[in-house]
């Protein structure tokens, strides 16, 4: 290769592209384009099974009204259920495909961290000392974040699912944090874990949609990619750091909050 031409390849390699306030290197922007396309495929996609999947169900719950034979019943039954199965799926894509936009507040994001973990100690009957938050110290600044909170939430939900899934079945602990981040104006929260951790090929294609490393029926694999769309949005950035045997850390860059910070959590 000429030296100049090389020059020119590692110049547009490290070049960065700012679009709609932020910034993204040629493989981020790359990342956020395929989502993108593959998300309107999906919503495609998903407009058009809505409608025969209504019809679906709507006609095997005309049958199963006057139907006498036990058997008949229950193969309706199974009709209807698996046609609002589908249906749920079909409102998954679209949940990806076309996400709501963010309803921006300024969240403490220290107190959301604890109010996440509350609420999965309480609903999965995780024990306390698999799932801890580190306090930031008492020299660091409040980390209030603009978010949505909501949708803020359903990023930590799914980072620590994925956690979780990735913990021995005995011991393992997942550990979230927030404080200030390297780069101004800005707030990191992570969520790490001390399980399995990825290959380098699972890690690559991680936030990629309907690829999942779970075995079959535990995923869709949608989960990563719904985040990252949901972190893009806020002007955020998420990213992860693996090694196989040594865990996974998730990191999730949002912009600073400026003002009262939004906070519900319990003690």
């Amino acid at each position: 290769m000429h030296p100049d031409a090389k020059t020119r390849t590692e110049l547009e390699a490290a070049a960065v592209s700012f679009v709609d306030g932020t910034f993204f290197t040629p493989d981020e922007l790359a990342r956020s384009r395929l989502l993108a396309t593959i998300a309107e495929m999906a919503a495609g996609a998903g407009h058009e099974l809505n409608s025969p999947l209504t019809v679906i169900s709507g006609r095997a719950q005309m049958l199963l009204g006057p139907a006498e034979d036990p058997e008949v019943r229950r193969s309706l039954q199974v009709i209807i259920d698996k046609a609002h199965e589908c249906s749920g799926i079909v409102s998954e894509l679209m949940d990806f495909a076309r996400p709501r936009p963010p309803q921006l507040a300024d969240v403490d994001a220290a107190a959301l961290l604890v109010e996440v973990r509350n609420a999965w100690l309480q609903q999965r009957r995780m024990p306390a000392s698999q799932l801890r938050t580190e306090a930031p110290g008492p020299a660091a600044q409040p980390a209030a974040v603009r978010a949505d909170r909501a949708q803020l939430a359903s990023v930590l939900n799914e980072l620590i699912s994925n956690a979780a899934d990735a913990l021995p079945a005995e011991g393992g602990t997942i550990t979230l944090r927030c404080g200030p981040a390297a780069v101004d104006d800005a707030v990191e929260l992570v969520v790490a874990d001390n399980g399995c951790g990825m290959s380098p090929a699972t890690l690559q294609r991680a936030f990629d949609p309907f690829f999942s490393h779970r075995r079959a029926g535990r995923g869709r694999g949608l989960g990563l990619a719904r985040a990252l769309r949901i972190v893009e949005a806020h002007g955020g950035k998420i990213w992860l750091e693996s090694r196989p045997g040594e865990g996974t850390t998730a990191h999730v860059l949002l912009p600073r909050g400026g003002g009262q910070a939004e906070s519900r959590a319990g003690t």
